[in-house]
């Protein structure tokens, strides 16, 4: 038998996607020129900016560069 797999993602999760997504707007980039730039599918950041992904430390370091943001800041809590 089969365990059904139980997602791991966190609320925080959720919150980290949102900070993500309100400062490519702020930066007035889509969803399409960010992922370009991070050598990524749109839809990889899509489900990141929705919170059903987490981005690996590799691409948060990319994002924060992209997005002139500390990691830290932008993986805050």
């Amino acid at each position: 038998m089969f365990r059904k797999y139980k997602s791991r993602l966190t609320k925080n999760d959720k919150k980290i996607g949102q900070r993500i997504r309100k400062l490519r707007k702020e930066m007035d980039l889509t969803q399409e020129e960010l992922a370009d730039n991070l050598n990524i599918t749109p839809q990889h950041l899509c489900y990141i900016e929705n919170g059903k992904r987490r981005p690996s430390l590799p691409l948060a370091r990319k994002l924060s560069k992209i997005l002139n943001i500390p990691i830290g800041e932008l993986l805050a809590l």
